[in-house]
């Protein structure tokens, strides 16, 4: 039985290569049967990065004082829910080491999924960036100069220019306070999501998009979960309860946690609860279809490789629109400095008796 004890400890910011590096050589260490503060130890002296040492460091030192193992990664980490807890599970059935490669494996996968992601991004928004800089300096240089010419032929300037010229003598003068109001604004905004959590993640759950990919996301990991402990035969209820924990949003834990309560005591119909597991309606033809634990594990499994496979399509549909988007942004942007900029150069000096022969 651990005991905690109250006291600060530094929080540890890794990159996300430094945490599959960490998480890699701590389980395949436990999975050699290394004792934990042994293979914190090992790392120690072994380490180059000096922040995988700090936290190996930290965790020998919070582990010194009677704290889990779950809890003084919390304490130093911050970890999000899953891989908390699977720490946490791994503790409970002895096999830290095979839920952490399992956890690596399923880090690995995201990471990779993601490097795919910002590469094939990478084009398409330089393109935007590129447009929206070389726009910014075009009208920077473009209206001065035209004013200056005017001035000097003595024609009025059209309405869009004035507008313009007005709006960036303004934003000149109040810059700081425009920095100052949106940091202040971002500030507050932030400060009424975290007070206000329960409720923005219940409104977000209801969105239909976004509904459909963050409720896959979390059933992948609690999946992921309650098959590992399954499989260590961990009794379901109490592997539902420890999968409940990698829900992050709250509302859906609720709703989920409300179900498997209503399983238990045979009360439950389960097309009522359908909207819980997305449109498909995948699990709840899974809890018809499983009839003993061995077919439990196996509908689990399946799940797990139907829900990746979708959540892999549905991103390769986001990052294909990256570039259409992006490029439908760089004509918006083309079509403002044409219309607000050159078409009224062009209809100014038209207006000149002397350019009508031209």
């Amino acid at each position: 039985m651990f005991v905690k004890k109250k006291h600060s400890s530094k929080i540890i910011v890794l990159t996300a290569s430094e945490k599959l590096q960490f998480l890699f050589q701590v389980s395949l260490m436990l999975c050699q049967r290394i004792s934990v503060v042994k293979t914190l130890e090992i790392l120690v002296q072994t380490q180059k990065s000096r922040k995988i040492k700090k936290v190996c460091e930290t965790l020998l030192e919070e582990i010194s004082h009677g704290n889990s193992i779950a809890a003084s990664v919390n304490s130093i980490l911050q970890p999000p829910a899953f891989f908390l807890a699977i720490i946490s599970s791994g503790e409970t059935t002895g096999h830290l080491g095979t839920y952490l490669l399992q956890a690596y494996t399923f880090s690995k996968k995201q990471y990779d999924a993601r490097k795919d992601r910002r590469s094939q991004a990478f084009y398409p928004v330089f393109v935007f960036s590129s447009t929206f800089f070389l726009s910014c300096g075009i009208v920077a240089f473009a209206i001065p100069n035209m004013v200056s010419m005017a001035e000097s032929l003595q024609l009025a300037l059209p309405n869009s220019i004035l507008s313009l010229l007005s709006f960036f003598g303004w934003f000149t003068m109040n810059w700081g306070y425009v920095v100052f109001g949106l940091v202040l604004l971002i500030g507050l905004f932030w400060w009424f999501l975290q007070r206000n959590r329960y409720c923005v993640d219940w409104l977000l759950l209801r969105l239909p998009l976004y509904s459909t990919y963050i409720r896959k996301k979390e059933l992948l990991s609690f999946f992921t979960l309650l098959s590992m402990l399954l499989k260590d035969e961990i009794p379901l209820e109490k592997a539902l309860e420890l999968s409940l924990e990698t829900i992050q949003k709250e509302p859906l834990r609720d709703e989920l946690s409300f179900i498997f309560q209503q399983i238990y005591t045979g009360n439950m119909d389960l097309t009522k609860f359908a909207s819980s597991f997305g449109k498909q309606g995948s699990f709840i033809a899974f809890l018809k279809s499983s009839v003993n634990k061995d077919q439990f594990i196996e509908n689990t499994d399946f799940l797990i490789s139907v829900i990746s496979q979708e959540m892999e399509e549905q991103k390769k549909k986001v990052t294909k629109l990256i570039e259409p988007v992006s490029l439908g942004c760089i004509g918006l942007m083309v079509l403002f400095v044409i219309t607000k900029v050159y078409l009224p150069i062009f209809e100014m000096f038209s207006s000149m008796e002397w350019m009508s022969g031209f």
